[in-house]
C-alpha cells in the first residue's frame, strides 16, 4: 500500500472550502429551465444573486463553432463579469480572427469558479479544413470543451493550439497558485429532473454521509488506465467500502451485484452495457461515478448514447467526461480525484487537482461545493443521527470491513446494522462472517423487508453463498424469487441456473 500512501500524501490534508462570493453561475436566458436551475443552485449554495449570469446561449445546442462561442458565450460573459466586479480587466472593440474581443487582465481577480448550467453548450467545434470537412483528432486539435476553454476567461487570449498545462494538477488546491485559471464545473445531463435529483443526492450525502458500496470495472485497453483504476479499488477498500472488482474485458454483467453503488469507476465501453444499461440500475445518493472513454460526454444530454449523461440520470452527484478525443494521458485521473475527495476536498477541488490540461476536452459534471466525505463514518453510526432508511445498513457494513478489526467488534457492528435496518446486504455480510468463523447462523428470509426489491445480483450472490454454506432450502427460496423475476427472459434464467450449478 506504499504507492497509495504516497498518492494520498500528495494532496491536501485540510478540508476544502469554496467562497460563494467568488463563484459565477451561468445559465441560458433562452431556456427557462436553465435560468431557474442557475438561480436555484446559487441560492442553495449562498452564491450572491448578482453572480448569476444568463447568456444568449442557443437552447438545446450541444456545440458551437469558434465564432459562435466568442459571440454567444466568451465575450458577453467577460463583459458581465467585468461589469459585476468579478473580473478585473479591459475589453477591446475589434475582434480577432476567431471573434474574440481583446481582453487585458488587470490585477488580482475575484472570480475563482464558474458553474455552467444545463442549457449552455459544452463543445467548441473544430474549424473545417480546406475541403470543408473537419479534420481528424490530433495533439494540436483546435476543438475544446466550453468548460475547459472558459477556465481561461481571466487570462489574455492566446493561440488555439491544443492543450495547456493545468496549474492545479497534482497540487494541493488550498496552497497552489492557479496562475489565473478559473476552475469550472457543470450541472448538466439528459433531463432537468435528473440534474436536480443528482444535486439533491449530493446534499443528502453531505448531510448524512456517502453510503453504499464500491464497484470498479478493470480490463481496458491500456495499462495506465488499469493501474489508475486498480488504485481506485485499493483506496475504496482503505476507506472501508465493500468493493467488487470486475477484471475481464467485459463490462459489469447484468447479473453482477450492484446494490447501493456509492462509487463506480470503470472503462472502456462506448455506451452503457450490461448492468449499467439496465433500466432499474440506480446509484446511491451522492454517488461518485466515472466511466473512462474518449467520447463519454459527446452526447451529454442522451442517457443511452454516452456515459456521462447516463450516469447523471442514474444519480451521479459527481462524474467526468470528454467532449472530444482527449488522449489517455490528458484525461482526468480517477485515482487522484478519489484521493482528493477522501482527503476532504470539495468535488471541484478534487476534480481540478486530477485534471492534467485546460483548453482541452474535459468536463466536470456536478456541484463543485459537494464534499462526499464531510460526514465522518463514526458520526454515521450514531442512531440519533437520522431515522433508518434503505441506506442505513451501509455505514455498518463499511465499518465492519476495516482490516485488523476484532472479530467480536465486527460481529457487533453487523448485528447493530441489522437491528437498525434489516436488509439482505446486512444479513449476507453477517452470515458470511459467522460461516468463516465456523459458527452457525440463521437465515430468516421471510422476515426481511424490501427483499423483493433488492438488486438481482445481490439476490443471486446470496443464493450461491447459501447453497455452498449448506442451506439449500434458503438458497432455493432466493433462487425462486429470481426465477419469478426473470420468467420472461430465458437468457437470464439460463445464467441463473448456471450460477447455481444446475
Amino acid at each position: 500500500m506504499r504507492a497509495l500512501a504516497m498518492l494520498l500524501a500528495a494532496l491536501a490534508v485540510a478540508r476544502g472550502a469554496i467562497d460563494p462570493a467568488t463563484v459565477a453561475v451561468v445559465g441560458s436566458s433562452r431556456d427557462p429551465a436553465s435560468a431557474a436551475l442557475a438561480r436555484d443552485y446559487a441560492r442553495s449554495r449562498g452564491v450572491p444573486e448578482a453572480n448569476v449570469v444568463l447568456l444568449d446561449a442557443p437552447p438545446g445546442a450541444a456545440s458551437l463553432a469558434w465564432p459562435e462561442f466568442a459571440s454567444r458565450l466568451l465575450n458577453p460573459l467577460r463583459g458581465e463579469l467585468v461589469g459585476r466586479g468579478l473580473l478585473a480587466g479591459r475589453m477591446g472593440a475589434a475582434p480577432d480572427a476567431r471573434g474574440r474581443l481583446p481582453f487585458v487582465a488587470e490585477g488580482p481577480q475575484r472570480l475563482r469558479w464558474i458553474v455552467l448550467c444545463r442549457g449552455v453548450p459544452w463543445l467548441i467545434r473544430r474549424d473545417p479544413g480546406p475541403d470543408g470537412k473537419a479534420p481528424g483528432p490530433s495533439p494540436s486539435s483546435e476543438a475544446a470543451s466550453v468548460d475547459s476553454e472558459l477556465a481561461l476567461v481571466a487570462l489574455d487570449d492566446g493561440e488555439v493550439a491544443g492543450p495547456k498545462p493545468n496549474p492545479w494538477f497534482g497540487k494541493d488546491p488550498l496552497a497552489a497558485d492557479g496562475g489565473g485559471v478559473v476552475r469550472t464545473a457543470r450541472l448538466d445531463g439528459p433531463t432537468d429532473a435528473g440534474v436536480r435529483r443528482a444535486l439533491a443526492g449530493a446534499r443528502l450525502a453531505e448531510a448524512r454521509g456517502l453510503r453504499g458500496r464500491a464497484y470498479v470495472d478493470l480490463g481496458g485497453p491500456y495499462r495506465d488506465g488499469d493501474t489508475w483504476l486498480g488504485r481506485v479499488a485499493d483506496l475504496a477498500r482503505e476507506l472501508g467500502f465493500p468493493t467488487d472488482t470486475e477484471r475481464t474485458r467485459a463490462p459489469l454483467g447484468r447479473d453482477a451485484r450492484f446494490d447501493a453503488p456509492a462509487l463506480y469507476f470503470g472503462w472502456y465501453e462506448a455506451a452503457p452495457r450490461g448492468k449499467l444499461a439496465e433500466p432499474d440500475a440506480r446509484l446511491a445518493p451522492g454517488a461518485v461515478a466515472f466511466h473512462l472513454h474518449s467520447f463519454s460526454a459527446v452526447a451529454l444530454r442522451d442517457a443511452a448514447s454516452g456515459w456521462t449523461g447516463s450516469l447523471v440520470e442514474k444519480g451521479a452527484a459527481l462524474t467526468f467526461g470528454n467532449a472530444a478525443e482527449p488522449y489517455l494521458g490528458l484525461t482526468v485521473r480517477p485515482d487522484l480525484a478519489l484521493a482528493g475527495l477522501a482527503q476532504g476536498l470539495t468535488a471541484g477541488e478534487a476534480a481540478w487537482a486530477a485534471t492534467p490540461a485546460t483548453s482541452w476536452m474535459g468536463v466536470i459534471v456536478g456541484d463543485p461545493f459537494y464534499r462526499p466525505f464531510a460526514k465522518p463514518l463514526h458520526e454515521q453510526l450514531d442512531p440519533a443521527a437520522a431515522p433508518p432508511d434503505a441506506w442505513t445498513p451501509y455505514p455498518y457494513l463499511r465499518a465492519a470491513e476495516r482490516e485488523q478489526l476484532d472479530p467480536e467488534i465486527r460481529e457487533a457492528l453487523l448485528i447493530t446494522g441489522l437491528q437498525r435496518a434489516p436488509s439482505l446486504a446486512g444479513l449476507l455480510a453477517f452470515a458470511r462472517h459467522r460461516h468463516a468463523a465456523g459458527k452457525p447462523f440463521a437465515w430468516p428470509n421471510r422476515a426481511l423487508p424490501r427483499l423483493d426489491a433488492e438488486d438481482g445480483g445481490l439476490l443471486l450472490e446470496a443464493a450461491v453463498f447459501l447453497k455452498g454454506a449448506g442451506k439449500p432450502a434458503e438458497s432455493a427460496e432466493l433462487a425462486g424469487r429470481l426465477r419469478e423475476r426473470f420468467r420472461q427472459d430465458p437468457a437470464r434464467l439460463a445464467a441463473l441456473e448456471a450460477a447455481l450449478g444446475r
